[in-house]
């Protein structure tokens, strides 16, 4: 029972080593996923706040002071998440950076 664990154990460590080798020499498929994965996300919570957004414009023209406090709250929080979600596309979409001129010598 032991050997039979140890040699699925070791199989399926050989399958790890080969997927890690094949990312590794090929990371382009796995890049182009999580791109496309942080795209779809970005998308979806933009659609999100800006509905998030519209409710929370109602609740704070309420006369009700908690309620403010609680859509002042809210609107903090959907800022901080899609600051968030920039820099993480951001991370996945640098912005080229143009070496500076090169000076020449005389």
């Amino acid at each position: 029972m032991l050997f039979n664990q140890h040699r699925q154990i070791m199989e399926a460590i050989a399958e790890l080593q080969k997927e890690i080798q094949a990312m590794a020499t090929n990371p382009l498929p796995g890049l182009t996923a999580l791109t496309q994965a942080v795209s779809d996300l970005t998308a979806a919570i933009s659609a999100a706040a800006t509905e998030i957004g519209d409710a929370v414009a109602s609740l704070q023209s309420s006369e009700d002071p908690q309620v403010q406090t609680a859509a002042a709250a809210i609107e903090t929080q959907v800022i901080a998440l899609q600051t968030a979600t920039a820099s993480l596309q951001a991370a996945l979409n640098p912005t080229p950076v143009t070496p500076p001129a090169s000076s020449s010598r005389l």
